[in-house]
């Protein structure tokens, strides 16, 4: 049992940083979650893809850290929103070993 988690047997986590892509594949996390625990359930909840833009966009003016000129480069679009919203691309590597 993990320490912190009062002897619970079953807890979560709600990042989204273990499925986006290039942090999926750089860091192995789909192949070292499946190595910790063979036996391990995934619960992934999407929302429609234009929506989860929309919120993100939200988010970043909220915060102050909107720049559209940089935001609506196409490198960046694609980057931070677009191709995070591909969840199929999220959860292809995932996959491989939940399935």
């Amino acid at each position: 049992m993990l320490k912190g988690f009062n002897d619970q047997f079953y807890f979560g986590e709600s990042s989204t940083a273990y499925t986006i892509g290039k942090n999926a594949l750089q860091y192995e996390f789909p192949r070292k979650v499946f190595n910790y625990n063979q036996n391990i359930k995934i619960l992934y909840i999407i929302i429609n893809p234009l929506s989860r833009i929309v919120s993100s966009c939200k988010h970043l003016l909220k915060k102050g850290n909107m720049d559209w000129d940089v935001y609506l480069d196409y490198e960046q679009l694609w980057e931070r929103d677009l191709y995070t919203s591909m969840y199929y691309f999220q959860l292809r590597e995932w996959a491989k070993y939940l399935s």
